[in-house]
């Protein structure tokens, strides 16, 4: 239990680091990745060069163009909703909030209403480049 008030509270500190423009501190980062890694990880690779599996590889995301690795069969709906977009943080974090708002009909389905959860993912992401 005092593990995860401890993974709440760096969640907390990530999101107001994001929001704030702050880089985020060793330990903001080791929460992200975990998140990452947990949940993520399950469906996507995380590693340079490594290819798509379930979804598309995450290496590389932020700053990415959206349905843009080659090889990978993109959903019409993710295609259609997002077409000509970037993968910003501001962007992956209303797709985190929920997938299918965002992108009705993508092949992911993921939904999290934790800000500060979301910034994890994110700042974490963000390093994986």
């Amino acid at each position: 239990m005092k593990y995860a008030a401890s993974l709440l509270v760096m969640a907390a500190l990530a999101g107001a680091c994001l929001e704030a423009g702050a880089a985020p501190s060793e330990a903001q980062l080791r929460v992200g990745r975990g998140i990452v890694t947990s949940t993520c990880a399950v469906c996507h690779t995380l590693e340079r060069g490594a290819g798509a599996s379930e979804g598309p590889p995450l290496f590389g995301v932020v700053g990415r163009p959206v349905a843009s690795v080659a090889g990978f069969n993109y959903t019409a709906g993710l295609k259609q909703s997002l077409s000509g977009k970037t993968w910003t943080a501001p962007l992956l974090d209303a797709f985190l909030t929920d997938t299918q708002k965002l992108a009705p009909n993508t092949g992911m389905t993921y939904f999290n209403d934790d800000a500060a959860t979301r910034a994890a993912i994110i700042q974490y992401l963000s390093t994986l480049n």
